[in-house]
Protein backbone atom coordinates (compact mmCIF):
# COMPACT_ATOMS: atom_id res chain seq x y z
CA UNK A 1 0.00 0.00 0.00
CA UNK A 2 1.51 3.73 -0.55
CA UNK A 3 -0.19 6.38 1.58
CA UNK A 4 -0.34 9.83 0.79
CA UNK A 5 -0.75 10.15 -2.93
CA UNK A 6 -4.44 12.10 -1.95
CA UNK A 7 -2.57 14.98 -0.36
CA UNK A 8 -2.12 18.09 -2.15
CA UNK A 9 -0.61 20.45 0.33
CA UNK A 10 2.99 20.72 0.83
CA UNK A 11 4.17 17.03 2.11
CA UNK A 12 5.32 17.07 6.11
CA UNK A 13 7.21 13.37 7.41
CA UNK A 14 4.62 14.06 9.69
CA UNK A 15 1.76 12.91 7.47
CA UNK A 16 3.41 9.49 7.62
CA UNK A 17 2.11 8.87 11.29
CA UNK A 18 -1.12 9.58 10.81
CA UNK A 19 -1.51 7.86 7.47
CA UNK A 20 -0.09 4.71 9.03
CA UNK A 21 -2.31 4.59 11.78
CA UNK A 22 -5.28 5.18 9.85
CA UNK A 23 -4.59 2.39 7.08
CA UNK A 24 -3.67 -0.14 10.24
CA UNK A 25 -7.33 -0.43 10.50
CA UNK A 26 -7.66 -2.66 7.78
CA UNK A 27 -4.92 -4.34 7.98
CA UNK A 28 -5.73 -8.36 9.04
CA UNK A 29 -1.72 -9.76 9.28
CA UNK A 30 -0.03 -9.82 12.61
CA UNK A 31 3.21 -7.65 11.52
CA UNK A 32 3.25 -4.68 9.06
CA UNK A 33 6.65 -3.26 7.27
CA UNK A 34 6.45 0.50 6.72
CA UNK A 35 9.18 2.27 4.32
CA UNK A 36 9.68 5.19 2.62
CA UNK A 37 9.21 5.11 -0.80
CA UNK A 38 11.74 7.60 -2.17
CA UNK A 39 14.63 6.06 -0.67
CA UNK A 40 14.15 2.54 0.69
CA UNK A 41 15.07 -0.95 -1.20
CA UNK A 42 13.96 -4.25 -0.83
CA UNK A 43 17.00 -6.61 -1.67
CA UNK A 44 15.05 -9.95 -0.54
CA UNK A 45 11.81 -11.63 -0.29
CA UNK A 46 9.96 -9.49 2.41
CA UNK A 47 8.75 -13.30 4.04
CA UNK A 48 12.63 -13.49 5.13
CA UNK A 49 12.38 -10.02 7.32
CA UNK A 50 9.37 -11.43 8.68
CA UNK A 51 10.87 -14.37 10.11
CA UNK A 52 13.82 -12.41 11.29
CA UNK A 53 11.75 -9.96 13.37
CA UNK A 54 9.84 -12.59 14.88
CA UNK A 55 12.38 -14.17 16.39
CA UNK A 56 13.09 -10.35 18.08
CA UNK A 57 12.13 -10.11 21.08
CA UNK A 58 10.03 -6.45 20.76
CA UNK A 59 7.52 -5.22 19.30
CA UNK A 60 8.52 -2.78 17.03
CA UNK A 61 11.85 -2.54 15.01
CA UNK A 62 13.28 0.49 13.57
CA UNK A 63 16.37 0.97 11.14
CA UNK A 64 19.39 1.94 12.69
CA UNK A 65 21.88 4.73 11.54
CA UNK A 66 24.76 6.40 12.75
CA UNK A 67 24.76 9.45 13.43
CA UNK A 68 21.87 11.50 15.22
CA UNK A 69 19.54 13.49 12.99
CA UNK A 70 22.30 12.96 10.31
CA UNK A 71 24.84 15.66 12.10
CA UNK A 72 26.56 17.70 10.93
CA UNK A 73 23.54 17.94 8.47
CA UNK A 74 20.56 18.64 10.34
CA UNK A 75 19.33 21.78 11.49
CA UNK A 76 17.56 20.41 14.93
CA UNK A 77 19.23 21.41 18.24
CA UNK A 78 17.73 21.86 21.47
CA UNK A 79 17.09 20.13 25.02
CA UNK A 80 15.02 17.40 23.09
CA UNK A 81 17.88 16.42 20.76
CA UNK A 82 20.07 15.98 23.51
CA UNK A 83 17.70 14.06 25.82
CA UNK A 84 17.54 11.83 22.65
CA UNK A 85 20.77 11.28 21.92
CA UNK A 86 21.63 10.64 25.30
CA UNK A 87 19.40 7.77 25.66
CA UNK A 88 19.80 6.09 22.05
CA UNK A 89 23.71 6.34 22.96
CA UNK A 90 22.78 4.83 26.54
CA UNK A 91 20.77 1.75 24.98
CA UNK A 92 22.29 1.65 22.35
CA UNK A 93 24.93 -0.51 20.70
CA UNK A 94 27.31 -0.27 17.83
CA UNK A 95 27.87 1.87 15.37
CA UNK A 96 24.04 1.63 14.18
CA UNK A 97 22.93 3.07 17.65
CA UNK A 98 20.59 6.58 16.47
CA UNK A 99 16.39 5.35 15.49
CA UNK A 100 15.59 6.05 11.63
CA UNK A 101 12.27 6.35 11.14
CA UNK A 102 12.19 5.31 6.85
CA UNK A 103 11.62 2.22 7.64
CA UNK A 104 10.18 0.06 10.10
CA UNK A 105 8.45 -3.20 10.92
CA UNK A 106 6.60 -4.43 13.62
CA UNK A 107 3.72 -6.31 15.35
CA UNK A 108 0.13 -4.63 14.26
CA UNK A 109 -1.36 -4.19 17.50
CA UNK A 110 2.08 -2.85 18.87
CA UNK A 111 2.30 0.10 16.35
CA UNK A 112 -1.23 0.69 16.54
CA UNK A 113 -0.34 1.50 20.51
CA UNK A 114 2.78 3.90 19.77
CA UNK A 115 1.03 5.62 16.53
CA UNK A 116 -1.68 6.56 18.45
CA UNK A 117 0.57 8.41 21.17
CA UNK A 118 2.54 9.65 18.15
CA UNK A 119 -0.26 11.79 16.44
CA UNK A 120 -1.31 13.04 19.83
CA UNK A 121 2.18 14.63 20.65
CA UNK A 122 2.63 18.26 20.07
CA UNK A 123 5.57 19.21 18.57
CA UNK A 124 4.62 22.91 18.79
CA UNK A 125 4.46 23.06 22.06
CA UNK A 126 8.18 21.66 22.34
CA UNK A 127 8.88 24.73 19.90
CA UNK A 128 7.02 27.28 22.09
CA UNK A 129 8.65 25.94 25.18
CA UNK A 130 12.10 26.00 23.27
CA UNK A 131 12.76 22.48 24.02
CA UNK A 132 13.44 22.56 20.00
CA UNK A 133 13.68 24.03 17.36
CA UNK A 134 10.71 24.70 14.49
CA UNK A 135 12.38 22.71 11.85
CA UNK A 136 10.84 19.53 14.06
CA UNK A 137 7.54 20.67 13.00
CA UNK A 138 7.61 18.94 9.94
CA UNK A 139 9.95 15.74 10.97
CA UNK A 140 7.82 11.99 12.12
CA UNK A 141 11.31 11.03 13.42
CA UNK A 142 11.09 13.75 15.90
CA UNK A 143 7.71 12.25 17.43
CA UNK A 144 9.13 8.94 16.81
CA UNK A 145 12.24 9.51 19.03
CA UNK A 146 9.27 10.72 21.31
CA UNK A 147 7.82 7.19 21.13
CA UNK A 148 10.97 5.86 21.89
CA UNK A 149 11.66 7.40 24.98
CA UNK A 150 8.52 6.17 26.24
CA UNK A 151 7.76 2.98 24.71
CA UNK A 152 11.50 1.59 24.89
CA UNK A 153 12.01 -1.70 25.12
CA UNK A 154 9.30 -2.36 22.75
CA UNK A 155 10.03 -0.29 20.21
CA UNK A 156 13.91 -0.98 19.37
CA UNK A 157 16.68 -0.22 16.79
CA UNK A 158 18.44 -2.43 14.21
CA UNK A 159 21.77 -1.85 15.53
CA UNK A 160 23.39 -4.89 13.94
CA UNK A 161 21.76 -4.60 10.64
CA UNK A 162 19.76 -7.48 10.92
CA UNK A 163 16.74 -5.99 8.75
CA UNK A 164 17.87 -3.09 7.74
CA UNK A 165 20.91 -1.62 6.61
CA UNK A 166 21.53 2.82 5.96
CA UNK A 167 24.49 3.23 3.18
CA UNK A 168 23.39 7.17 3.32
CA UNK A 169 26.38 8.47 5.59
CA UNK A 170 29.62 6.19 5.56
CA UNK A 171 29.55 3.59 2.77
CA UNK A 172 32.31 1.74 3.99
CA UNK A 173 30.67 1.17 6.98
CA UNK A 174 28.13 -1.59 5.38
CA UNK A 175 27.64 -4.97 7.06
CA UNK A 176 26.79 -7.66 4.53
Amino acid sequence: ISLGSQIRERWKNKYKLRLTLDALKSINTKYVFCADSADVLLLDDPALMVEKFGSMDCGILFNGEMLPFRRPYSPLEGPMVEEWESFENTVGEGKFRYLNSGAYIGKVDELKKILDYCVNVDIHLAVSEQKINEEAILSDQVIFKCAFLKFYPIMRIDYHCKIFQTISEFPNEIII
